[in-house]
């Protein structure tokens, strides 16, 4: 099943997505969540659907006289929360799927919005709209996003976030390609989640940065203050998989192994960046190029190989791409020309 197909409508008409969010079991939430980690760009859409069925499950005095008629058909079929019962759900899935599509269709002609209902006066019904947010950058380009609840991301060059319009209000779930550094703000009753990849990172009240490009090798991430805690996406109810995180330490995720591996922090490094400073800890050269690339939107091509391994450190201020490889093509000894506005070529001696 290709769910990163799926629209927000189509989850509310899966049977297994709606036995999971009424009557959740061990199975059901691994399988889901695996989805979660796997497709990324759902979590935005998973999130939306989980509050319209829940939208469907209020106290009978605020719903609409539309959604008391669904629910009240609905009911009869999802009350059963034994899960051995509930296996004969699918000789009652004509029955459901009728409903569901029915719940999806009123759902969809209010605009996908939240129904509140007042019964003591006529007044109208007011109604909001919930969707998905997506920021993104090309390379080039950082940028600061103020987030629902107060908390800031700092979102670097060809990185992207997505996240609930209603974000900060049930949950605060937020989706990261890319790097970004996070400063959180403390509200103790919603986790601050993100989801990168196949790891996710929860907070309360910190601030801590994340590097996990689609074609990096690992996840890291890094904290600056307070306290986090690091899982593999899946294994949110296996308390041994969770490590916590302390400031000053890093934990970097190696996804073709799936292995954690915690680490102290050297210089500040992974934090530099979101101050203008351009930064390399033992970088080989495919790390230089990609992250230069990335950093000053250029394409760079190499064209001999260097005689000796490159590992290379240093740290750039706010410097032009000149400047930068004219200190690097010293210590590496390369030669550099620019070829255009947009295309570097690196010749080693």
């Amino acid at each position: 099943m290709d769910y990163s197909q799926y629209k927000v409508e189509d989850f509310i008409q899966d049977e297994s997505f709606v036995q999971w969010v009424l009557v959740p079991n061990d199975e059901n939430n691994a399988h889901w969540e695996k989805i979660k980690s796997t497709c990324p760009e759902t979590v935005g859409k998973i999130n939306l659907a989980i509050d319209m069925l829940h939208a469907l499950k209020q106290d009978e005095n605020e719903l609409t006289e539309d959604s008391k008629k669904i629910w009240e058909n609905l009911q009869p079929l999802l009350d059963d929360k034994d899960h051995d019962n509930f296996i004969a759900y699918e000789s009652r899935s004509n029955k459901l799927g009728f409903w569901l599509k029915v719940a999806a269709g009123i759902i969809l002609i209010m605009g996908i919005s939240y129904l509140y209902f007042q019964s003591s006066q006529e007044t109208p019904v007011v109604t909001r709209e919930i969707h998905l947010i997506e920021k993104s950058n090309p390379r080039g380009v950082r940028s600061v996003i103020t987030l629902n609840d107060g908390s800031k991301v700092i979102l670097n060059s060809e990185s992207s976030i997505s996240y609930s319009s209603d974000f900060g209000e049930r949950s605060r779930e937020i989706s990261l390609s890319g790097e970004a550094f996070f400063e959180v703000v403390k509200k103790p009753r919603i986790p601050f989640v993100v989801n990168s990849g196949n790891v996710k990172t929860t907070a309360l009240g910190t601030s801590f940065n994340i590097k996990g490009f689609p074609n990096d090798e690992a996840i890291t991430i890094a904290l600056a203050s307070g306290v986090i805690e690091v899982r593999e996406a899946g294994h949110e109810k296996v308390t041994t998989n969770a490590y916590l995180l302390e400031p000053g330490e890093q934990i970097r995720y190696a996804k073709k192994n799936r292995d954690f591996e915690k680490s102290n922090i050297l210089n500040k490094t992974p934090f530099l960046w979101k101050n203008g400073i351009i930064s390399f800890h033992q970088a080989s050269l495919q790390d230089i190029k990609l992250k230069l690339e990335r950093w000053y939107d250029v394409t760079i091509t190499i064209e001999n190989n260097p005689s000796v391994v490159v590992n290379y450190d240093g740290s750039f201020d706010n410097l032009s791409l000149e400047n930068v490889l004219k200190s690097m093509s010293f210590s590496l000894n390369f030669e550099f020309s620019f070829v255009g506005d947009n295309e570097i070529r690196i010749m080693f001696n």
